[in-house]
């Protein structure tokens, strides 16, 4: 089996490397900003007549935000449908350095659409924030890619220990060093949720 485990770990670390490395350099950007300036932001406004009769009258299911989007013509990831006190609706799409956000009158029959372009830096971030499915083919195609990068970064791991546990002596410097990063993790886990 050894050489079987070196060959599976050698292929998760070449699936890794981008995967890592792209998470480095977008979580470097989003915590230490104010080293490349303020991102730039670009806003447009407009507002359009609805085609009321291709919408459903219940804005707050997932499909009639489907429908409006695509009349619209608006592309990333749908939130949740918001109601103000007045009757009209918002939905916000997003995707990496573009943010659009619709507020619906109650009416149905037209649609204030703010749109938000972001510089390079805000890119990175959201680009580091992206997560779960639903934006379209293209997002769904990364998040899968990001499902199957978690996946080898812990057969990636696994398979370190059993190559590590094979050939390493002594191996107290290795159980030492499992010890201090679950230690770690754990009493991390535990302030946060006793300091609640």
């Amino acid at each position: 089996m050894h050489p079987w485990i070196r060959r599976i770990h050698l292929y998760c670390g070449f699936m890794l490397m981008a995967f890592v490395v792209m998470y480095f350099v977008t979580g470097y950007v989003l915590t230490r900003g104010s080293l490349f300036g303020k991102a730039s932001e670009t806003t447009t406004q407009r507002t359009v007549p609805l085609n009321s009769a291709m919408l459903s009258p219940k804005p707050d299911e997932d499909a009639f935000a489907a429908a409006l989007q695509e009349q619209l013509g608006v592309s990333g990831k749908r939130s949740p449908a918001k109601r103000h006190a007045d009757g009209n609706w918002r939905f916000t799409f997003f995707h990496p350095g573009h943010r659009t956000e619709v507020t619906l009158a109650a009416d149905l029959k037209s649609a204030s659409i703010t749109e938000k372009r972001f510089g390079w830096q805000r890119v990175l971030v959201g680009f580091h924030r992206l997560h779960g499915y639903g934006g379209g083919w293209f997002y769904n195609l990364w998040a899968a890619l990001y499902d199957l990068a978690s996946g080898a970064m812990i057969v990636f791991a696994l398979t370190g220990v059993v190559l590590w546990y094979r050939l390493a002596r002594p191996r107290w410097p290795g159980w030492v060093l499992l010890a201090c990063g679950f230690g770690f993790t754990a009493s991390m886990l535990g302030y946060l949720l006793l300091r609640r």
